[in-house]
């Protein structure tokens, strides 16, 4: 099981990514939203998409860090090994990766 390989830390971090991103997800964008959580090659993926506007990743998290606009995403870029935004056909994609 995957929380038996988590330290306590781990997951912790890991519940505070898929947090931020679903409540991103159902609070800007639009209905159907899904969510994905994928492990795989020693990473764990988690991947909200929504219909709506997507948004520049860089523009969201460079506002003023005192407005409410794009905390959670300075926060799961700080924590997430990697993280993306992209347009997927008709929907938002964005994906953070993190190590187990």
């Amino acid at each position: 099981m995957l929380l038996e390989r988590l330290s306590s830390d781990q997951v912790d971090v890991h519940e505070l990514v898929f947090g931020e991103l679903v409540s991103n997800a159902v609070r800007h964008g639009d209905e159907p939203i899904s969510v994905t959580v994928a492990v795989e090659n020693g990473l764990v993926r988690i991947q909200t998409e929504n219909a709506g506007a997507c948004f520049e990743l860089e523009c969201k998290i460079a506002e003023e860090p005192k407005t409410a606009s794009g905390r959670g995403l300075r926060i799961v870029r700080a924590l997430a090994t990697a993280l993306r935004v992209e347009r997927h056909g008709t929907q938002c994609r964005v994906t953070a990766v993190l190590p187990l």
